[in-house]
């Protein structure tokens, strides 16, 4: 009787992560974008407008604008305590689309943008702040970036406003039905994300508020996949084949 022993070789495996990618969209002038949703809280006596303007952008270059007028009998929300007339808008990127199912689930995401934010209420530390924001599924999900405040009237001038690494934790809810923010967060490993901008104006009645912006920039920090994955997968299949020859072998010697 021949006693055959099979020696199988050790396959070390490293557990190093791969590096992660990334995917960046980019437009300086707008020019694939759509108004996506709206909220105004009292639409009658609101005048408002977005477009792509051929001068606001920094250093007059071509840019987007949003401005909304409050007439002087303009109401607040009723949704909330807030009784300030509020005017949100989603800005939608057609051209910024991204569906982690197919393309990699989302680590996190850098935003950047150039605004220059200008309203002619008379007070001091107005509000001022860049919202990156996701459409999923239908829903609408707004991140908040501050920048510096206004003491109006007048204007801050354009700065950039960026933030790296927001989670989908950063990103909120909002209901443009009623105009607030609710419980819920997008799927960074889901469906099929839009990015975009959204502008809100929550200021006095009798006022003129605008914000240009330029350069936007969203990009996406896809999540890496352990470098261990490609290399056990890579020794399973040697040693199955390696099993497979031997086995051939012996049924062979066995025949013979």
């Amino acid at each position: 009787m021949i006693t055959r022993y099979v020696v199988i070789p050790f396959v070390l495996i490293s557990v190093t992560p791969a590096l992660a990618s990334s995917v960046t969209f980019s437009d300086g002038t707008f020019g694939a974008f759509t108004v996506a949703a709206t909220y105004e809280s009292d639409a009658t006596n609101t005048t408002s407008s977005i477009t792509q303007c051929p001068t606001c952008g920094t250093g007059g270059t071509q840019g987007l604008q949003a401005q909304v007028t409050f007439g002087t009998a303009a109401t607040g929300n009723p949704n909330n305590a807030n009784s300030l007339p509020q005017a949100t808008f989603a800005i939608a990127e057609n051209l910024f689309v991204y569906n982690p199912s197919t393309q990699g689930g989302i680590l996190s995401i850098n935003a950047s943008v150039n605004k220059d934010f200008s309203s002619t209420e008379n007070s001091m530390g107005i509000g001022n702040s860049f919202r990156p924001f996701i459409e999923q599924g239908g829903n609408f999900y707004l991140a908040m970036i501050s920048g510096p405040l206004l003491n109006g009237p007048g204007d801050t001038g354009y700065n950039t406003l960026s933030a790296n690494g927001l989670t989908a934790a950063d990103f909120v809810l909002f209901n443009f039905t009623t105009g607030v923010s609710g419980a819920g967060n997008p799927n960074f490993d889901g469906s099929q994300i839009t990015f975009g901008l959204a502008q809100n104006f929550n200021l006095a009645a009798g006022t003129t508020n605008t914000a240009d912006y330029d350069d936007l920039s969203i990009t996406v920090n896809q999540t890496p996949l352990p470098a261990a994955l490609p290399l056990f997968a890579g020794g399973l299949g040697a040693l199955a084949a390696l099993g497979w020859r031997r086995k051939r072998k012996n049924a062979a010697a066995i025949a013979a």
